[in-house]
């Protein structure tokens, strides 16, 4: 796709001007998708992450009239964003002034949380946590 937003939703082509805008080189990731609606699309962005980190992209996507931003693992979701709200974590994610933590207990899956860069994640006995960031190496750990 590149910065044309024919075919997506008028929510979707808020969202990609925005972003395109401060991401031009994003457009080269973008497809267009069919919202769970069937009536409308929407944007879907995969963009690879830096060599190095913990993931391998950074999701974006505007179905539905609500923004989800992730990394490749399910458990990084933040859903339900507002345009501002999505274009302000996208950017402190790319900047590393914030990451994502998944928490989980064994191989359950407790919670994510976005973390500002520097922040010390709380644990409890048993938990483990991986950050998943624009840049972050991703090291587990357990307490």
């Amino acid at each position: 796709m590149t910065t044309n937003d024919e075919g997506l939703d008028d929510f979707s082509k808020k969202v990609s001007g925005e972003l395109f805008r401060r991401y031009p080189g994003w457009s080269a990731y973008a497809s267009v998708n069919q919202a769970s609606n069937g009536s409308s699309c929407c944007l879907e962005l995969r963009v690879p992450c830096p060599q190095g980190s913990a993931a391998r992209f950074l999701r974006v996507s505007t179905c539905d009239a609500e923004v989800l931003v992730s990394f490749d693992d399910p458990r990084t979701e933040f859903a339900g964003l507002g345009t501002e709200e999505a274009m302000a974590l996208i950017d402190d994610l790319v900047a590393a002034r914030s990451s994502i933590a998944v928490i989980t207990a064994g191989d359950t899956w407790l919670h994510s949380e976005i973390v500002a860069a520097g922040e010390t994640v709380e644990l409890t006995e048993g938990q483990a946590v991986r950050i998943f960031g624009w840049a972050a190496p991703g090291d587990s750990g357990v307490l």
